[in-house]
């Protein structure tokens, strides 16, 4: 029965109209966005890298970098046959457009008779040799702690383990790792590993191979020959009451005066690594260069976008008169006219960021006027919506024009993102930004007695004498934002 049911349906085809909203992604789109939100110097790497990838493009040594105009391209990128709309449309590359790239390229530097097909001048060669030799290679702390054991250890077995120790560094240094479960891993019994772990911990950087901040600070100071010293017995018995500042704890128990401890913390603890490994991270340490400078003229400010950072290109016009070679193949020619029209969104792309971040220093210097030009100015309250209501742009937008990224101004070099903040009301109804509220509060704790710190209750209640409203749990908040203690913390023994 059910079996003649199933013989009795009929295959029916049918047409159905749907429509769907989706949102494709270029490639230029998404270079566009790629370079909105690089700093000035990953923008730098990044044009290196397109340098690299793009055989068309090369570094401008004759032409002077104009600030409308970031690369020089439009007098050596007119397409021969005005075919730029199916090229657009075959921007993407594929194996065969790098199989072509290879081609040319054996031609082009293997040629030596003199013709269009000329190889690399000697000013090509040293800039190559100049980037070459720029290239620095870091070393990781893995790495570096592994060549000292290669020295320190005589035996396989030894080596072996110390690899495994080193293995389980995070990135401070520290070995977070139980020493149980690494000898169960490892086929090995614990005291051989503490053995071996306690000759990685006299390695450098100091500090290493602790497990935890304590015994990195007891590794350091042993280091630096003060066994025997105060602050070696503040560190080894009174770490908890130190981290608490209850110094009439420490000097009751170990029978010195309020300024001899002082003087170990302040002078000799404070200036230990909390970090030794660090140095070493893999990352490379990112330098602050600001990508916009508004600087004030005439009693005006004015806007500079940083292009110092950014090399000038051009096309390599030995590739443009390959296109002129009626004996080039259709392969080779597309492949050149392809890297043209990816060299013009690239110009695009970056000239796009620059005017992006014009644009939204000219609305900062209207916002924020009184706060750049005056050194008690406040900061105004600002958002990204309004910003971008103002702009005609989306507020993704401005995240990442924002992002990673930083303005030199008379009052310093700021953090962009730093000109955003929520908004505080006063007593008067006046608007106040966050920063506002916390410099307020960072002058109250500048202002108050060492001896006897306010608390959070008394911040908040000193703020709304002055007709800020903020609660205590917000005032802790922005103090702990600022990196200042509480005031247990913060208090000063044996002085007024």
């Amino acid at each position: 029965m059910a079996q003649s049911l199933i013989l009795k349906q009929d295959a029916k085809q049918t047409q159905n109209l749907k429509q769907n909203h989706l949102l494709m992604m270029l490639p230029q789109m998404q270079q566009a966005i790629t370079l909105l939100q690089l700093p000035v110097l990953e923008l730098s790497t990044l044009i290196d890298q397109e340098l690299e990838q793009n055989p068309l493009l090369e570094y401008d040594t004759e032409q002077e970098q104009r600030t409308d105009e970031l690369l020089w391209l439009e007098r050596d990128t007119q397409e021969p046959d005005g075919d730029e709309a199916k090229i657009e449309q075959e921007i993407n590359l594929d194996d065969a457009d790098f199989a072509v790239l290879k081609q040319l390229d054996e031609d082009f530097r293997s040629s030596e008779n003199g013709d269009e097909y000329t190889p690399q001048t000697s000013e090509d060669s040293k800039r190559k040799t100049f980037q070459d030799s720029s290239i620095v290679a870091h070393t990781t702390l893995f790495a570096y702690l592994m060549e000292q054991a290669q020295t320190a250890f005589q035996t396989p077995e030894e080596l072996r383990l110390a690899e495994a120790l080193i293995g389980n560094f995070d990135e401070r240094g520290f070995l977070e790792t139980s020493l149980g479960e690494i000898a169960a891993l490892n086929n090995t019994e614990i005291p051989a590993l503490e053995t071996v772990l306690q000759v990685i911990q006299t390695f450098e950087p100091f500090g290493v191979g602790a497990r935890n901040v304590q015994e990195s600070l007891l590794i350091q100071l042993a280091a630096q020959g003060k066994s025997d010293s105060l602050e070696y017995l503040i560190v080894a018995h009174h770490y908890d009451d130190m981290l608490h500042n209850r110094l009439p704890a420490i000097q009751k128990g170990l029978k010195q005066t309020y300024e001899a401890i002082e003087k170990a913390i302040t002078e000799h603890i404070s200036k230990l690594d909390l970090r030794p490994g660090a140095a070493l991270r893999e990352q490379q340490i990112r330098s602050i260069v600001p990508d916009i400078a508004i600087k004030e003229e005439n009693e005006q400010l004015v806007i500079e976008i940083n292009h110092d950072s950014i090399p000038g290109l051009r096309v390599n016009k030995k590739y443009l008169r390959m296109l002129e070679d009626p004996n080039l193949n259709v392969e080779a020619k597309d492949y050149i006219k392809r890297n043209i029209l990816s060299a013009k969104w690239f110009v695009k792309n970056i000239f796009q960021r620059n005017e992006t971040l014009q644009r939204l220093a000219e609305f900062l210097i209207t916002k924020q006027k009184t706060f750049l030009t005056d050194p008690a100015g406040k900061l105004a309250p600002l958002t990204m919506r309004e910003v971008a209501n103002d702009l005609g742009l989306h507020e993704s937008t401005i995240a990442r024009a924002v992002a990673n990224k930083y303005v030199d101004t008379p009052r310093g070099i700021l953090p962009l993102r730093s000109f955003f903040t929520n908004a505080y009301v006063s007593e008067e109804g006046e608007d106040l930004s966050a920063q506002t509220v916390r410099n307020a509060i960072q002058e109250l704790i500048a202002q108050e007695s060492k001896s006897r710190p306010l608390s959070d209750d008394a911040i908040s209640k000193q703020l709304k004498k002055q007709g800020i409203i903020c609660a205590r749990r917000t005032v802790a908040k922005h103090r702990y934002e600022l990196g200042l203690g509480n005031a247990l913390q913060r208090r000063k023994y044996g002085k007024a």
